[in-house]
Order: structure tokens, then C-alpha cells, then sequence
């Protein structure tokens, strides 16, 4: 999250998706990077109650922490300003639920982060744009159309991917490994002999 994300933040409620692992840290990194407070709400809300519990937490802090599996079964009724897809490739095929209820949440202002936008064929990165600036590419038609060539010998053949790349400059941003080196500290290797037991042995 950027200075400008954070603003937008400011401007209204906020909802942050992220795997079950990572909640409680994007929680802490807000605190101490923007001294931002938020709310996690998880799946243990029973599902009736779960619409209130968001409400609450919107009206307590504005930033909603939740898992995907949270928002599996939610029907959401709140208008957010700024939508979090935390390893978005979760929502990279449109024939889950998780990726359909990610698509029935209105905000105007979404950001997907991953790692791995393409796990598997380059449609995924279709659906995951999709998420993030509907009809970014057109239609699934014309996408496959001008990128993907039919499967021979069940792979994929793809054209065009220059016109891919291109296109991507005014939606992503990439962080290569040279620019996030700066933030980690040098490699420091220990070498420790242990003695093993008899057991272990």
C-alpha cells in the first residue's frame, strides 16, 4: 500500500482480502506503517451475523480485514471505496464461488497484489484483470481471440504477447527483485555443528 492508497483509505470504507495466514499481519502493518487501526472479522462469525459484524467494524475503525472463504457464503450490501485483493490469483477462475462473490462486491477503487498472476494459462491473468478493471481486455471472446490460440496436444499456443505486455503497463505494477532487495537487509549465514543422539542416529 502506497501513500496514495492510503489516502483513498481516508475517503471511505476500506475491505482488505487476504489468505487466513496473512489477516493478522496486514493488521499489523497498517498500524505501523500508516497507524492505521483495523478490524479483522473471520469466518468463525457465524453467518447470520456476519453482514452486522462488518457494519460494526466499518463503524469502529473504516478497514475491514476478512479471508476469502469469509465472503464464499456474504451477501454484501455496503458500497466500498477501496477493495484489497491480497494473492489475487484466488479469484483467476471465474467458475469458483470465491471468484463470483469477488465480483459482486462494488468498489471504486480495486488493487490485486500476487506473486503468481499466471499459474497455469495466460486466461487467468483475463479473469484477474477482470476483478480489478472490469473489461480491461473486452470481452473473453475477443481476448482469446487476439491472444490465445486453440489447445494442440493440450497446451496452449498463445500470440500476441508483446500486445499483452504493453497493455499491462497502464494496469500493473511491477516490482522486480533488484527494487525489493533494497528493503531486505544482507544474507547473514551461520554454520552450526550439532551432535545427534543415538536415536536420531
Amino acid at each position: 500500500m502506497t501513500a496514495q492508497s492510503s489516502y483513498e483509505v481516508d475517503k471511505g470504507p476500506a475491505l482488505i482480502v487476504a489468505p487466513s495466514s496473512l489477516l493478522y499481519q496486514w493488521q499489523d502493518e497498517l498500524l505501523t506503517h500508516y497507524n492505521k487501526q483495523s478490524n479483522v472479522v473471520t469466518s468463525k462469525v457465524k453467518s447470520g451475523q456476519r453482514l452486522q459484524a462488518m457494519k460494526d467494524a466499518i463503524d469502529e475503525t473504516g478497514i475491514i480485514i476478512t479471508n476469502y472463504e469469509f465472503l464464499k457464503t456474504f451477501k454484501n450490501e455496503i458500497q466500498f471505496e477501496f477493495l484489497v485483493l491480497d494473492e489475487c490469483q484466488r479469484v483467476k477462475n471465474w467458475n469458483t464461488q470465491t471468484a463470483k462473490t469477488m465480483s459482486q462486491i462494488p468498489a471504486r477503487r480495486v488493487i490485486g497484489l500476487s506473486g503468481t498472476p499466471v499459474e497455469n494459462h495466460l486466461g487467468e491473468l483475463y479473469n484477474i484483470t477482470d476483478q480489478i478493471q472490469p473489461a480491461f481486455f473486452g470481452t473473453m471472446r475477443q481476448f482469446n481471440k487476439d491472444f490465445i490460440y486453440k489447445k494442440q496436444n493440450n497446451k496452449y499456443v498463445y500470440k500476441n504477447l508483446e500486445q499483452v505486455y504493453q497493455r499491462l503497463t497502464d494496469l500493473m505494477f511491477r516490482k522486480n527483485k533488484e527494487d525489493a532487495m533494497i528493503d531486505l537487509p544482507k544474507l547473514t549465514q551461520q554454520m552450526r555443528v550439532i551432535q545427534l543422539t543415538d536415536h536420531e542416529l
